[in-house]
């Protein structure tokens, strides 16, 4: 879950944090299926491969900052909700 704190944001260390936890988790070859369902692959075909650290902060910190519209430095439900639509 991205939201770990529950309270309806994500912020960017809680995206980080999942990003970096389920990278590890999720095989080599079962990468692109993964985060197809979840990411656009083009954006974030690099993200999900990355074994690099500070690839890995680069890219959140440039994916967070496009969709975080609002610049408050967290992502609202609608803002989330605007982001799977538009990958769908």
């Amino acid at each position: 879950m991205m939201d770990e704190d529950g309270d309806g944001i994500i912020t960017k260390p809680e995206f980080l944090n999942y990003v970096l936890r389920n990278r590890k988790n999720v095989k080599a070859n079962n990468i692109g299926s993964y985060f197809t369902k979840v990411l656009d692959p083009q954006n974030f075909r690099s993200l999900a491969e990355s074994t690099s650290d500070n690839e890995i902060r680069f890219l959140v910190d440039k994916i967070f900052s496009s969709v975080d519209k609002d610049n408050n430095g967290s992502w609202s439900f609608d803002e989330v909700k605007d982001m799977v639509t538009m990958l769908a």
